[in-house]
């Protein structure tokens, strides 16, 4: 059996999961600009590393003055490093003049009294 608690707690994990998922405007609601985010992304990639492989003949003594050798060749193999990845995604938000209240872009009420000193 739960504790009396537990289901009144209901309601406030729900607008706490609201708030984390982040609920997002309509892309084609009123008043919604969109604009471009860039982010970054770890990524694993790999590569030529080039390495030098000698032959088994090599020519290192002088006793091998009359010996053809063999130079070492470059060789290749595929290595790994990790990198930084941009990547960009658009994201949306209320117009200028405007905030963002149950997922819809309202206008802001801003007046000024024409004479501050009537009030």
């Amino acid at each position: 059996m739960s504790p009396l608690w537990v289901p009144s707690m209901i309601p406030a994990l729900l607008w706490l999961v609201n708030i984390q998922t982040g609920t997002s405007l309509k892309a084609n609601g009123p008043n919604v600009c969109s604009y471009w985010e860039s982010y970054t992304t770890a990524v694993k990639e790999s590569y030529a590393h080039p390495y030098s492989q000698s032959a088994p003949d090599t020519c290192d003594s002088t006793w091998n003055y009359f010996k053809t050798c063999t130079p070492p060749k470059i060789m290749y193999r595929t290595a790994y490093r990790h990198g930084v990845k941009i990547d960009y995604r658009k994201r949306h938000r209320c117009c200028q003049g405007y905030y963002e209240s149950n997922n819809e872009c309202v206008r802001k009420l801003s007046f000024m009294p024409k004479n501050i000193h009537n009030l």
